[in-house]
């Protein structure tokens, strides 16, 4: 009986060496990149509103669409539309479009 008894000595462990830590993720270039370019690029007290789904929408005086999906909203009213499902704000990548298309 003594044959099929197996004991925590009898286990070969493997070392367990410590996880390297990730490098830090440079999230402050990013946010800078994008406060210069709503700068250079949007109104002021103007936010980008993308219109991800849905046919159109008109909010106020603004109207969102198929073809027209970026906007520059008012911030108060940017607040508003942002709570929608159908919202959201644009990233780095719109803002750089949108501001390419605006000065051509």
């Amino acid at each position: 009986m003594a044959d099929n008894v197996i004991k925590s000595t009898d286990l070969k462990l493997e070392d367990k060496k410590p996880a390297k830590k990730a490098p830090a993720k440079k999230a402050v270039a990013k946010k800078e990149t994008v406060e210069k370019i709503e700068k250079v690029g949007i109104k002021d007290g103007h936010t980008l509103v993308v219109f991800e789904s849905g046919a159109s929408y008109v909010s106020n005086d603004i109207r969102f669409t198929k073809d027209n999906r970026i906007q520059e909203v008012p911030d108060q009213q940017a607040q508003s539309l942002l709570q929608l499902d159908n919202f959201r704000q644009a990233n780095l990548f719109e803002l750089e479009n949108y501001i390419k298309t605006k000065e051509v």
